[in-house]
């Protein structure tokens, strides 16, 4: 028996749940299964759930490998340099030209 009354009692959504959920919600989305409603209010999800877009961003890499549309991923170190030469002001890089 529960030793207090908020163990027997969750308030508020179970995060495994829902982490669970929006997974699925995303999967289905990306398979086209979801209404049009549906899928707006998963696009605006992925623009405030850095966790949630994490994982569709890896998504759409895997299937992008998977259908052989990726040959060369970036090195594995590469958004470190990137943060590196931002934090630094570094201005090696030229920008592209016109």
């Amino acid at each position: 028996m529960p030793s207090d009354d908020s163990e027997a009692l969750q308030i508020g959504p179970d995060p495994d749940k829902l982490y669970l959920y929006h997974r699925q919600q995303l999967s289905a989305m990306l398979d086209g299964e979801l209404s049009p409603d549906q899928a707006r209010f998963m696009l605006r999800r992925l623009q405030h759930d850095v966790e949630l877009a994490s994982c569709w961003e890896r998504w759409q890499v895997c299937g992008d490998v998977m259908r052989g549309q990726r040959n060369a991923l970036l090195p594995a170190d590469f958004a470190e340099g990137v943060a590196r030469a931002i934090a630094g002001g570094d201005h090696a890089l030229a920008p592209l030209a016109p």
